[in-house]
């Protein structure tokens, strides 16, 4: 498997006085590289929230799925969705320990792609309601089902 990078980049475009700061996952070790794939939107991944990109990292350092990355990239950041808000942080918040987070993300993420619920090849789901169900849905009741999920 190929390494996965992490590059916080600085966004030209600003937020009041707040520069908009972006998590880019790259294949590349060069940020201006990852810079590039940023703005051709080619990165693995990007976002707001730290916490999401370096969980895809660990991921898939740790697991292998039965997708490509760039769908498992896409499911991740579905499932965490909004600007402000990281309804994966607040998943987190119900798991005992690190390793169970990422056990319980591997679960759900594998559920969804047995399920078919990825992107298609324009990279738009055909049915949004299992990514609506989970950040409308309480967050302990995902815990509870994908802790053990086989």
């Amino acid at each position: 498997m190929d390494k996965l990078f992490l590059h916080h980049v600085k966004s030209p475009f600003a937020v009041g006085d707040h520069p908009k700061d972006l998590f880019v996952v790259s294949f590349s070790d060069n940020i201006n590289t990852a810079a590039r794939e940023l703005q051709a939107k080619e990165c693995l991944l990007y976002t707001r929230h730290k916490n999401l990109a370096q969980s895809l990292i660990k991921l898939t350092e740790s697991f292998e799925f039965k997708a490509d990355l760039k769908t498992v990239a896409f499911i991740l950041r579905s499932l965490d969705s909004t600007s402000y808000t990281s309804y994966l942080d607040q998943m987190k918040k119900h798991c005992n320990n690190d390793t169970e987070y990422y056990q319980v993300l591997k679960n759900l993420i594998d559920d969804y792609i047995q399920k078919e619920y990825v992107p298609d090849s324009n990279g738009h789901f055909t049915d949004y309601t299992p990514y609506h169900d989970f950040h409308c849905r309480s967050k302990a009741s995902f815990v509870k089902r994908y802790r053990s999920y086989d």
